[in-house]
């Protein structure tokens, strides 16, 4: 016949949460005495490491309230709160920045506004080009059309030269 003995003690964070147990098994089967001991650890609940002491627990999360260790503990680089792994976000801007479940939609929120006036301002430039273009090639054709009449006004002016009596002065007279 054996004799079992079972010793368990709780480990206690300082907000009186378990954070884990030891238990010592002592057994006597009459020749031998067998001791085992076995720690069950509470695993932290945003990045699931295992926590042996009190002292690696690091408070609550500002965002979604799950304790956080040492490991796993942030500051949300926009407004300066704790955010555990599972809140913590990336954000690209123009500089990369970790940010709290708050600041993210602001942000995206803000760059889709920021890129909406990118775009008016390009497509206000867009257009300001056409219009550029358009003027461009009124101007050209204008010109065109301007040396087209000086060239038949030049061309006049030749034919004139060479036969001035054909051509009529004031009232059907001749020039003289």
């Amino acid at each position: 016949m054996s004799n079992r003995i079972i010793k368990q003690s709780v480990i206690r964070g300082p907000n009186g949460k378990i954070i884990g147990r030891q238990t010592n098994q002592v057994i006597d089967n009459g020749h031998t005495i067998y001791s085992e001991t076995s720690q069950s650890v509470v695993r932290c609940s945003s990045c699931h490491r295992p926590v042996y002491e009190v002292g690696q627990w690091k408070g609550r999360c500002d965002c979604c309230g799950h304790a956080m260790c040492d490991q796993c503990i942030s500051v949300c680089q926009a407004c300066k709160r704790r955010v555990c792994g599972r809140c913590r976000h990336s954000f690209v801007g123009q500089r990369v920045l970790q940010v709290c479940c708050h600041c993210i939609r602001k942000l995206y929120k803000r760059q889709a506004m920021a890129d909406e006036i990118m775009l008016s301002k390009e497509r206000f430039r867009r257009q300001q080009q056409l219009k550029q273009h358009a003027l461009r090639r009124q101007a050209l054709r204008l010109q065109a059309k301007r040396q087209g009449l000086n060239a038949r006004i030049a061309l006049f002016r030749l034919v004139n030269a060479i036969n001035p009596l054909r051509s009529g002065g004031r009232n059907g007279q001749r020039r003289r």
